[in-house]
Formats: C-alpha cells, sequence, structure tokens
C-alpha cells in the first residue's frame, strides 16, 4: 500500500491540492468579481434613466388614444428609448456573466485536477 516513487506521491497531492484551491475559488469568485470596471457608476446611471424614460413613455402609450397605424413623434420617442435600453440592458448583462465563465472554467479544471489526482493515486497505491 505504499507509494513506488515518493516524487509521485508529491505530484499526485500537489494535483489534487491544485484542483481544491481551483473549486473553491470558482465557488467563492462569482461573488467578489463584480467590480466598477465591469460596470461603471456612469453606465449605471445611464441605465437607470433609459429604463426610466423607456418605463414611462411606455406608459404614456398604453393611455393615449392615437391611433397606431401612423406613426407618431411620440411612437418615434418611445422606440428611440427602447432601443437605447436594450443596448444597455445587453450590456450590464454582458457584465454581469463575465465572472460566470471565468468560474465554470476554474470549476472544471479543479474537478477534473481532482480525478486526475484521485485516479492517479488509486493507480499507484494498486501497483505497489
Amino acid at each position: 500500500m505504499k507509494i513506488l516513487n515518493p516524487k509521485l506521491g508529491h505530484i499526485v497531492v500537489l494535483v489534487i491540492g491544485c484542483g481544491m484551491v481551483l473549486l473553491v475559488i470558482s465557488w467563492i469568485w462569482p461573488s467578489h468579481a463584480l467590480s466598477k470596471t465591469a460596470w461603471s457608476d456612469e453606465q449605471a446611471q445611464a441605465y437607470a434613466n433609459a429604463s426610466h424614460k423607456f418605463h414611462q413613455l411606455s406608459h404614456q402609450n398604453i393611455h393615449s388614444k392615437q391611433q397606431r397605424n401612423r406613426p407618431t413623434p411620440f411612437q418615434a420617442e418611445l422606440a428611440e428609448a427602447k432601443t437605447k435600453y436594450q443596448q444597455l440592458r445587453q450590456q450590464l448583462d454582458h457584465a454581469r456573466s463575465r465572472p460566470k465563465y471565468f468560474s465554470w472554467f476554474a470549476s472544471g479544471l479543479g474537478i477534473l485536477l481532482v480525478a486526475g489526482g484521485c485516479l492517479l493515486w488509486m493507480v499507484t497505491r494498486n501497483t505497489a
């Protein structure tokens, strides 16, 4: 039940340890990674303003009695507000999802390292 080569035993411990560290980082990363570099205060203010304007105009559109088959300046303003809101919303969603991709990568790599280290440990243990 002894490992054949002491260096190999150190490698197994190192691989499993690195995998565990990556797993812990992947669980902690998403909650700590959202910083002002991903979404600035100016972008947040622009998003809040666009959201407010789009919300306000959409409610005015519901209550207006104008015919829908004729484009009006109000409808053009509503379409412009909607486009601006959707663009800023896409940017926000992208900024929020950035930490998730690193987390998935670190988690997958951590699982592979732990599984590979355990497999290597089992193979070397059984050959002794």
